[in-house]
Parts: C-alpha cells; sequence; structure tokens
C-alpha cells in the first residue's frame, strides 16, 4: 500500500501508513521507509523524507543505501543541498557505501 503511494506521490498518506506501522508493534524493514520517502519526495516533502530517517533511528532501525538515496534526492528536488550533503555526510559516518545513483542524487 505504501508502494501505491509513492507512485501516486500520496506523502500524506503514506506517513500515516507508516505511524500505523509503529503503532501495530510490527519489526519493520527499510522498505517501506523507502517507499514512502519517495512519496514525499514525489510530493516535494523534504522535510518530511529528513523527519522519517530521524524517526526510524530513534527506533533503532537503520537506514541503508536506499533509503539514504530517497532522503538525499527527496532534499535535491527541494533544492535543500545542505540537507542532502548532511544526509550524505551521515551515511559515511554509519558507514553505508554509496552508489552510483547515490552521487547521481547528492550532485543534482
Amino acid at each position: 500500500a505504501i508502494s501505491a503511494c509513492e507512485k501516486g506521490a500520496q506523502w500524506h498518506e503514506s506517513l500515516s501508513m507508516i505511524s500505523d506501522l509503529w503503532r501495530s508493534r510490527l519489526e519493520p524493514d527499510t522498505v517501506p521507509f523507502s517507499a514512502a520517502i519517495t512519496a514525499c519526495r514525489r510530493g516535494a516533502r523534504w522535510h518530511e523524507a529528513l523527519a522519517l530517517i530521524s524517526g526510524m533511528c530513534l527506533r533503532r532501525l537503520w537506514p541503508d543505501v536506499v533509503t539514504c538515496c530517497a532522503a538525499i534526492s527527496a532534499c535535491a528536488k527541494g533544492a535543500q543541498w545542505q540537507g542532502a550533503l548532511g544526509m550524505f555526510a551521515d551515511m559515511r559516518r554509519r558507514h553505508i557505501t554509496p552508489n552510483v545513483i547515490t552521487y547521481n542524487a547528492a550532485i543534482s
């Protein structure tokens, strides 16, 4: 369902589903978060994308390269180069190896 929100840029609905996921006490992986962050990017909601990353970390769910790349892309779309570079630096601190897509997102 979150993936459908991603495709339709329904960022608000994707955030609602993430909240439901946390309340369910399930132990999610990064996939639904990557989809929600991409929905935020498509809806030009870079701040919400970064908030999702922060929420993941608070719950000890560590972002992976796909999740980080989605957040960097959200910042890039919002012309928030500081946020994009900050996320890129966070990847390094967490020993997440950037890939070509990550570099392209950071450069854009």
